[in-house]
């Protein structure tokens, strides 16, 4: 993991109430010019599923200016059933 990369959420607003975020990213102690945080993928599907294991692949159109080098996926489940 690099340490020297920091992100900072700078300010919270509403702008015709829609709710806003500013996050700035810092690399070794300078704000990084032109950050745009990624877009999120598109929703996951199985291409194999067994008794054990279920294998995803999603589009990756996160657009942004860094490349996205990981995702988290999680799970819950729902009267029953599991949900990715």
């Amino acid at each position: 993991e690099n340490t020297n990369i920091k992100c900072i959420v700078n300010e919270v607003y509403s702008f015709y109430h829609i709710k806003t975020v500013e996050l700035n990213l810092y690399s070794d102690g300078s704000e990084k010019e032109g950050f745009i945080v990624p877009s999120k993928p598109d929703a996951p599907y199985a291409i194999s599923i067994t008794d054990n294991n279920v294998t995803l692949v999603w589009s990756d159109v996160a657009n942004g200016s860094e490349e996205v080098q990981k995702y988290k996926v999680m799970y819950q489940k729902h009267r029953g059933k599991t949900l990715i």
